[in-house]
């Protein structure tokens, strides 16, 4: 019984002079073979067996491509070039197409959307990302507490709530209404599509799951309880370093056809591109199992991530296995998943298919360390995109996931092409200089905060009227009676408002003076 205690205690390594980090392998006391007895091995609930033998297994070499595929976009010059690099011709034509039939169908005076108006129309909503205001007709408010109206410049506000309200990016009818996504559908294949051709990712890849904020009713709404967006629509995101969104899948719920679990499949259809190369894949607990690292393994492709404690197969030695601070205990099955437990504030599962036991100077398992220096790029990801969201209230679920995309996902890999091929510069001046590149090439509409000109209406009835601020003045002077009569007639007005003023009040409209001046006017 003693010696099986001591046989025990030898499997934890409780710090760093217990091991020897120039050994790949670490093992008990008792001889190396595990299968040769029941002491050197271990059943999991799942009936596997597992080994007391911890062999690193970095076995798979990277042979994939990492950088820029597309060369024509080494060329390029200005940020403008690089953002429309993933929003193509194509998907504007689309947009420009279902629009346009979706429109004609719900206006009767629906007029046409071309590519400059849809352009300026992005170019408002990147703006409102830069500049937040409460509610949207502010964005085209003359009041003097607001700065220069941006929008109103580029397109009045009845007609872009017009487009907004009329975007669309599917025939409704011709499409396949088993697929919970297809009012959106079109727009995820192109922009995956372009993600996949414009840049390759390195060794090592991380999936994450993120969330649209959207509290409007759709039935694969998500709740997560950790995330600054509690409700929305979740996104499953494969990222690498530097914050690429190489690959993404919008959940609609579960299949009804998988065979393995939703977060299971998510794993395989998001790297799918990519294995066989030799990276290696990290992910948090919700996706982690033993099963799912054994499949990637046999496609030549690695696997760390967090795992739970219930997950099926973990053997029961470790689950059984009391720790103290920075004690760590392992196990090896022969497929080379290797699962660890350490303990720290508390207890944490690793799984592993290209790590050992060992510790790093820290004092930490290297699997951990590994995984937290991975781990980050999703959030990098989620970091770019909040800079400068352009989030509107809407009860159009598809709206949400197409605005997120091209305004946040498709320039954050927009803005990170341009930092590796280009210079580094900040995510909101890249921002600008899109927003600005946009404007550039035509002249700007008439500005609704233009000042009102003065006409003159002729024509053979009678087009004299008081001149409104003269009436006024009298009226608060003498009376009413006396303004109907004395008043300063006049036939020019306003061609704003319709009002008719005299030439010399017009001109002084924005002074004090004003009532000085329609007293010179009247016959007093």
């Amino acid at each position: 019984m003693d010696e099986l205690n001591k046989s025990f205690d030898d499997l934890l390594i409780e710090s760093g002079d217990e091991f020897d980090e120039g050994e790949d392998v670490l093992e008990s006391s008792e001889e190396s073979d595990w299968n040769s007895s029941d002491e050197q091995s271990d059943s999991s609930d799942d009936g596997s067996q597992w080994s007391l033998t911890i062999r690193r297994r970095d076995q798979f070499r990277f042979q994939g491509f990492e950088g820029v595929l597309d060369r024509d976009v080494l060329k390029y010059q200005h940020p403008i070039q690089f953002y429309r690099r993933f929003i193509t011709d194509e998907m504007i034509e689309l947009i420009i197409r279902e629009t346009k039939r979706y429109g004609l169908s719900k206006y009767p005076d629906w007029t046409d959307i071309d590519e400059e108006e849809l352009l300026k129309f992005l170019a408002i909503c990147f703006q409102m990302g830069l500049e937040i205001r409460s509610n949207l007709k502010d964005y085209w408010s003359t009041r003097k507490v607001f700065s220069e109206s941006f929008a109103a410049k580029l397109i009045s506000r009845n007609r872009f709530v017009q487009i907004l309200d009329a975007f669309h990016f599917a025939d409704n009818d011709a499409s396949d209404k088993s697929n919970r996504l297809y009012k959106i559908q079109p727009i995820l294949d192109m922009h995956n599509e372009e993600f996949a051709a414009v840049y390759s990712p390195g060794k090592n890849v991380c999936i994450d799951e993120s969330m649209i904020p959207f509290r409007g009713r759709v039935i694969f709404r998500q709740y997560i309880r950790g995330k600054r967006h509690k409700f929305g629509i979740m996104v499953y995101k494969l990222c690498c370093a530097g914050g690429y969104t190489c690959k993404f899948i919008v959940y609609a719920g579960q299949q009804r056809d998988t065979t393995c679990p939703s977060s299971q499949q998510a794993v395989l259809d998001l790297v799918a591109p990519y294995l066989n190369e030799g990276r290696t894949v990290t992910a948090d607990n919700f996706y982690t199992s033993i099963a799912l690292a054994e499949l990637l393994a046999e496609q030549k492709t690695n696997y760390v991530g967090t795992l739970r404690e219930n997950r099926l197969g973990i053997p029961t030695d470790i689950k059984n296995a009391r720790l103290k601070r920075g004690e760590v205990v392992a196990r090896q099955n022969n497929k080379g998943v290797t699962v660890l437990k350490w303990k720290d504030k508390r207890e944490m599962y690793m799984l592993s298919t290209c790590h050992d036991a060992s510790k790093s100077q820290s004092n930490k398992p290297v699997m951990v360390e590994d995984y937290n220096l991975a781990k980050g790029s999703v959030d990098l990801s989620d970091q770019m995109c909040s800079y400068t969201p352009f989030v509107r209230k809407t009860t159009k679920w598809y709206l949400r996931p197409f605005f997120h995309l091209v305004t946040q996902t498709s320039l954050a890999n927009a803005w990170h092409v341009y930092c590796v091929v280009k210079e580094r510069i900040s995510n909101k001046e890249f921002k600008c200089r899109i927003t600005e590149s946009i404007l550039e090439g035509w002249r700007p509409t008439e500005p609704t905060t233009s000042k009102p000109k003065l006409c003159e209406v002729s024509g053979p009835k009678r087009t004299s009227r008081r001149c409104v601020n003269c009436y006024k003045y009298a009226s608060r002077i003498r009376g009413a009676p006396y303004a109907r009569s004395h008043a300063v007639l006049v036939n020019t007005k306003c061609s704003k408002c319709g009002q008719f003023f005299a030439l010399v009040v017009f001109r002084h409209l924005t002074r004090n003076a004003l009532f000085d001046l329609c007293k010179y006017l009247l016959i007093l």
